[in-house]
């Protein structure tokens, strides 16, 4: 809890804050961004919150005079705030200022505990805004990617930004800039290597073909890839009973991998300890559901899950907009999180947001067949068969 003080109630008061489009506007107006105007709509895009750790907001906000400005906004303690601000200042440079991407101009001190940053500077992707540059591309590849256009398609604030580049000749790839905790491009190895081990089975799951990793830039380039969105076809209303029966072979696919190659282990007790973290966020930021969730947590632990043995390879962060379908042959995104771990982590993860999406659409229950499809088409659950 060391990097935002979220214990102190100050923060959660700041927090929420943060997730109302009104006060954020508010504070906004008091800002040299919004050169005197306070913005006419404040639109909360995403956030990544990592509970204790980190709580930050993405907002597109538009004034009276047709100026659009993205900005991310930052929940720090007032030391690391100072310090970032400081950092931001060193790095003023007036060809960054004339770009419109200088870290200086476009960082500012929203309160002593938040700093706000206009995209795509990002104290914690430093690189951001070059991998944005078509120039900066083609200079870090050597020319092997003839980027023509970058443009941002996915970004979390504080955690990474999905870019698709459009080469010269037509063709489409796409890369990312994350944090890496745990070594520069390791992602990419990863999905360098997952790519490698499905190829060697012939399998018919597929990951998108690795393309470079730019290390001046800190990002992982990926070849596109043909496919539909499994998260799409579910909002669709269509019949995805097979659909959905494709992505549980293709989870148990990836399962069944080696798990040698994989450096990293995930298990049970860690995910028990996310799950806790989230109930405590969400019950001081929601007070009126604090009851409701403590109780339902309070049940799990009554019987919690056993830690099993890492016998699987585990995406985990399987969830509907991970798989692209084209076809019979499922395509899966985002292979820098892989980790040895218990499969059944990913099939719950899966099976939650299918219950989460049918609470975001209208009824709790609504995929509750899908559910069942996915389970009955997957091989090893047979305790639930």
């Amino acid at each position: 809890m060391a990097e935002v003080g979220l214990k102190q109630s100050v923060s959660f008061e700041r927090a929420r804050e943060m997730l109302s489009p009104e006060i954020f506007s508010d504070l906004v107006a008091e800002l040299p961004v919004a050169e005197g105007r306070r913005p006419v709509e404040a639109e909360l895009v995403t956030l990544w919150v990592k509970p204790g750790r980190h709580f930050n907001v993405y907002y597109k906000l538009r004034f009276d005079d047709d100026r659009t400005v993205h900005a991310a906004a930052f929940l720090l303690s007032p030391d690391k705030a100072a310090r970032v601000v400081r950092r931001a200042t060193r790095r003023h440079v007036e060809k960054l200022a004339r770009r419109g991407v200088c870290p200086h101009c476009a960082t500012q001190r929203m309160a002593e505990d938040l700093v706000l940053q206009v995209f795509p500077i990002d104290y914690r992707l430093p690189t951001l805004a070059d991998c944005l540059r078509p120039k900066a591309v083609i200079r870090s590849s050597a020319g092997a990617i003839e980027a023509k256009e970058c443009v941002p398609v996915a970004y979390r604030p504080g955690i990474r930004c999905q870019i698709r580049i459009r080469e010269k000749d037509g063709r489409v790839c796409y890369g990312k800039v994350a944090v890496e905790s745990r070594g520069a491009g390791r992602g990419y190895r990863l999905h360098e290597t997952a790519y490698k081990a499905l190829a060697a089975r012939d399998s018919f799951l597929r990951v998108a073909p690795p393309r470079a990793y730019l290390e001046p830039l800190g990002m992982a380039v990926v070849d596109g890839v043909e496919g539909t969105r499994y998260h799409d076809l579910l909002r669709s209303g269509d019949d995805v009973q097979d659909a959905t029966s494709l992505v549980a072979r293709a989870s148990f696919e990836l399962h069944r991998l080696d798990v040698r190659w994989t450096d990293r282990t995930y298990n049970v007790t860690e995910e028990m300890a996310l799950v806790a973290s989230w109930v405590d966020l969400v019950s001081e930021l929601y007070p009126d559901l604090s009851y409701g969730l403590r109780r339902w947590h309070e049940y799990l632990l009554i019987d919690p899950p056993p830690d099993c043995s890492a016998r699987a390879v585990l995406h985990r962060d399987f969830y509907d907009k991970q798989v692209l379908l084209d076809g019979d042959r499922p395509v899966l995104l985002d292979m820098d999180t892989v980790c040895a771990g218990d499969a059944e982590l990913d099939v719950g993860n899966f099976r939650a947001h299918l219950y989460l999406r049918g609470l975001q659409w209208g009824r709790d229950d609504r995929f509750v067949g899908l559910e069942h499809a996915f389970v009955r088409a997957y091989p090893g659950l047979l305790s639930e068969r």
